[in-house]
C-alpha cells in the first residue's frame, strides 16, 4: 500500500474515535497473573478496558494463550477492533538467557550484541511480545545504583554503539520494537538510591 491509502485509512480511523479511546490507546493496562502478594490485578477490570477501547496495550502478559485471548477481545470485541500491543522488559534474553547488558558490554562487541538481540526478538516475538524495553541508555555514574546491570556500563560512546547494535538486532526482520529507555536523568542518582 502506498503512503496516501494508509494516511487515509488512519484520517479515517481517528475521525471515527471518541477522545475516550484515543486516550485508551495511550494507556497501558497490566497483567500481573494469580499472585497474591504482587501489586492488585483484577482481570476484569483489564478486560472491560480492553473491549470499552481503553487500552492500547498490555505489559507482563508472557504466555502465548494469554496474548491471544486479550488480542481476540481487542479485535473482535471492542467497537474500532484495534489490536494490542503486548510490551515487556525483555532485558537479557526471553527464554534463552544471555548475559545482562553490563556484561555483554564488556566484550566490546557490536557484532555480538546484535546477534543476541536478533534471537531475543526471534523468541519474543513468536511468544506475541510487540516490544521490548530495552536497550536500557542511561548513562551510569555511581555503581552502587541497583539498575547499573542494565546499562551498557558508564562510558557514553561505547554505550551509543551498542544501542544501535541492540535496536537492529530488536527490530531485525521486523521482529520486536525496541524502546530506548530512560535516558540521561535516571542513571544519575546520588549514593547508588534508585527514584532518588
Amino acid at each position: 500500500m502506498s503512503k496516501n491509502i494508509y494516511d487515509k485509512q488512519i484520517k479515517k480511523l481517528m475521525s471515527q474515535m471518541s477522545l475516550k479511546e484515543k486516550i485508551g490507546q495511550l494507556t497501558q493496562t497490566f497483567y500481573y497473573g494469580q499472585e497474591v502478594t504482587g501489586p492488585i490485578f483484577d482481570s476484569c477490570d483489564a478486560v472491560s478496558q480492553i473491549i470499552n477501547g481503553e487500552a492500547g496495550s498490555m505489559l507482563n502478559v508472557t504466555d502465548p494463550s494469554l496474548v491471544l485471548k486479550f488480542q481476540k477481545l481487542a479485535v473482535e470485541k471492542s467497537r474500532l477492533h484495534i489490536p494490542l500491543m503486548f510490551m515487556l522488559d525483555v532485558i537479557h534474553g526471553y527464554k534463552t538467557t544471555y548475559p545482562t547488558p553490563l556484561s555483554m558490554s564488556c566484550s566490546f562487541d557490536e557484532k555480538l550484541v546484535k546477534k543476541v538481540c536478533k534471537q531475543v526478538a526471534y523468541e519474543t516475538y513468536h511468544s506475541g511480545i510487540n516490544i521490548t524495553f530495552s536497550p536500557m541508555l542511561d548513562y551510569v555514574s555511581d555503581a552502587r545504583w541497583g539498575r547499573v546491570n542494565e546499562s551498557n556500563g558508564e562510558d557514553p560512546l561505547l554505550s551509543a554503539r551498542l544501542a544501535s547494535s541492540y535496536v537492529k538486532g530488536y527490530q531485525y526482520n521486523n521482529r520486536v520494537g525496541a524502546c530506548c529507555k530512560h535516558f540521561v536523568g535516571y542513571g544519575a542518582c546520588e549514593s547508588g538510591k534508585d527514584y532518588y
